[in-house]
């Protein structure tokens, strides 16, 4: 008990001690919308929920980023090093939940659900960083200390998660549109009433979806075109090989070109498959989008 006590004491030492260097220094903003594994972000909804659909820890980092001495501590020391960045791509959700004094980092519809997710998670000091699994559960919490690296950190956050995720590959990650995209598709749209009830009648979770949503045709065609470039590529392949082996060894040339055959029928039943599964995708995209635009008039 006494040592819990004085480690209070000092954590509350250091960080009046640096509250006035902190409101000097005001911290880099974070993302407002939008959620890519390993990258920060305050999109709670995102990143959760492209966490649980492609199986990824989350952490969940309540900070005080202009205020908090032992919360920039770990940013210099952690967080914004490159080997944290290294090891965090591709496989972990990251979400800044700021509680900032001096400047304005936080968007005013996230206020009140940091606050919400501080008590949800019983946040009892900063910085507190919260693990949990794709689902949601809530693994362990991790915190400061004045011998963080990189190394013991994230060590210490395999060990709650167990097995590490394999990265995300690229055609993976959430593509959709852009904050400003989102706006212009606005402008294009919408009536002035209905930018209005995006703002007021839509919840953070249903606006989080709009990137998605109004992108789902582009997105879909970027899709088809990447299947299209696979098929292309196997074909290409086969015929150098082809030609190589009509050169040498006739009857391998003969061989590999029914072996061939197979592959690319193999390849397009695949295809097949998955070209349903995008269309299937963009319908769902189109049809929630008219749900949502419906609930705007």
């Amino acid at each position: 008990m006494k040592n819990n006590t004085l480690a209070a004491v000092l954590l509350a030492a250091f960080t009046a001690s640096t509250a006035f260097a902190a409101k000097k220094d005001a911290p880099e903003k974070v993302p407002a919308k939008g959620a890519e594994p390993g990258k920060w972000t305050q999109d709670y909804d995102a990143a959760t929920a492209f966490a649980k659909e492609h199986g990824l820890p989350v952490m969940l980092k309540f900070t005080g980023s202009d205020w908090c001495g032992w919360c920039q501590l770990m940013e210099r020391t952690v967080f914004s090093t490159k080997e944290f960045a290294k090891w965090a791509e591709g496989r972990v959700m990251l979400v800044t939940l700021d509680y900032p004094r001096f400047t304005d980092t936080v968007p005013e519809q996230y206020k009140k659900r940091n606050n919400n997710l501080m008590v949800q998670h019983r946040i009892q000091g900063f910085p507190t960083y919260v693990v949990t699994d794709a689902e949601g559960k809530v693994l362990g919490q991790l915190g400061a200390s004045r011998d963080a690296s990189v190394d013991k950190f994230t060590k210490d956050f395999e060990a709650l998660v167990g097995t590490m995720p394999e990265k995300v590959a690229a055609a993976a990650k959430p593509g959709g549109a852009s904050e400003a995209d989102v706006d212009r598709w606005m402008q294009t749209h919408c009536t002035g009433a209905q930018r209005q009830a995006y703002a007021t009648r839509l919840t953070d979770a249903e606006r989080a979806e709009f990137p998605a949503l109004i992108s789902a045709d582009r997105d879909a065609r970027a899709a088809l075109d990447a299947l299209s470039q696979e098929r292309r590529k196997l074909v290409d392949d086969v015929q150098k090989e082809l030609t190589a082996l009509s050169r040498t060894d006739p009857d391998a040339a003969k061989a590999r070109k029914e072996k061939a055959m197979g592959e690319l029928k193999a390849l397009d039943a695949a295809q097949t498959e998955k070209k349903a599964q995008i269309e299937a995708d963009r319908k769902a995209k189109a049809a929630r989008l008219a749900e949502l635009m419906a609930r705007m008039r």
